[in-house]
């Protein structure tokens, strides 16, 4: 790669998709063709169908190695989406409500302060819940979403020296392919039993599968201006964001309590700290951007014929950002010419000084692991 920061924008890579596999369900037309939320499922199975409506699928290697992190892109998702959620239909419903009336003060703490003797029957994010609606109240929820299926049984039982999925078939696997949750479930749902949603054992997902969901989630977010800082361990729980329609990542589990995808693997989780630190990185180069342009005589420069247009301008900016992160990539100090324009023409107030600026952004690229997923892409 060449270019690091072009357009205003740091580079990064598309993702290969394999479009092989075509979804053969029905689906809702998009409205405007908007995105503001990406949830990530597992699918309790181990192969790939034309019948699971979720947007992309990344495959997990289980029965042939060979696919294991490839990505396959089931339909355009800007022109459709699938009631892949379920938050009014199914088993989900019954129990959403329940447990929402009894963890931490209920429905109110999802309604942003309802009142508790009016939520059930005044809150607008209930509308999804009400069971008397039709199917298409929780399709409605689904609209503005796209899914990430992660191909996987979920949660596994050991009988013997065998593991067995859901279903009771057996799994040819290691105690080592496995992540154990030994807590006690917190939850009302769960709350006799041990384990992630009552469930001690689940499948891992690969490190391929991790690393093609980190590709996946930064070029839907970056597409569609879904922000990359996320709540990290919180959605793997009923959350409030979620629910309440916030832009951002989330899991299944998010939107439905009796839901157990995605399960919390420590290496999941440290991903989404990985594109929630670049998404740091993302609005730190920004705010650089802004300093130096605001500080920049442009007017001036116009002027006497040293600047043809603003448009100019922001180009030799963005050519000076590109050499920041370039030089980052490469474990390169930055110059001296470098540290004294820092220095000259990012206003203190919101950056810093010269040194200070490159530390900050380096820090962040660095919790981004952004080398490493610079080198995924190869």
């Amino acid at each position: 790669m060449n270019t690091y920061f072009n357009n205003g924008q740091l580079v990064i890579p598309n993702p290969s998709f394999n479009t092989s596999v075509k979804y053969t369900g029905s689906g809702l037309k998009k409205e405007g063709n908007t995105i503001r939320q990406i949830y990530i499922h597992h699918t309790a199975g181990s192969s790939l169908s034309g019948k699971t409506p979720i947007s992309f699928h990344i495959h997990g290697g289980l029965k042939d190695a060979s696919q294991d992190g490839i990505i396959y892109k089931m339909h355009d998702y800007l022109e459709r989406t699938t009631c892949h959620l379920g938050v009014a239909n199914g088993s989900g419903t019954w129990s959403n409500r329940e447990y929402l009336k009894q963890e931490n003060g209920g429905l109110a703490d999802i309604n942003r302060g309802v009142d508790q003797a009016q939520h059930l029957t005044e809150s607008p994010i209930l509308d999804y819940y009400d069971a008397s609606k039709s199917k298409d109240i929780g399709c409605d929820f689904d609209r503005d979403t796209v899914g990430i299926e992660l191909i996987n049984f979920g949660w596994v039982e050991k009988s013997g020296n065998k593991w067995k999925n859901y279903l009771g078939g057996s799994l040819d696997i290691e105690d080592s392919d496995v992540v154990t949750y030994g807590y006690a479930s917190t939850d009302q749902r769960h709350k006799s039993k041990k384990g992630y949603r009552g469930k001690p054992y689940y499948l891992k997902y690969t490190q391929k599968q991790i690393a093609s969901l980190k590709q996946l989630l930064v070029y839907l977010a970056l597409e569609n201006d879904v922000p990359l800082k996320n709540e990290k361990e919180a959605i793997f729980q009923l959350n409030r964001s979620a629910l309440t329609k916030q832009p951002g990542i989330y899991t299944h589990s998010s939107v439905r309590i009796d839901k157990f995808d995605c399960h919390p693997q420590p290496e999941l989780i440290e991903m989404l700290k990985e594109i929630d630190a670049l998404g740091h990185a993302i609005e730190f180069l920004a705010a650089i951007r802004a300093s130096i342009l605001d500080t920049f005589p442009v007017e001036e420069w116009l002027a006497q014929g040293w600047l043809n247009s603003q448009e100019e301008a922001e180009a030799g900016v963005d050519r000076w950002l590109d050499i920041l992160v370039k030089s980052y990539v490469a474990r390169e100090d930055l110059t001296q010419v470098e540290r004294e324009v820092i220095q000259k023409y990012i206003q203190p107030e919101v950056i810093g000084e010269a040194a200070a600026v490159a530390e900050k952004l380096f820090f962040a690229l660095s919790a981004a692991n952004y080398r490493k997923f610079l080198d995924s892409y190869a």
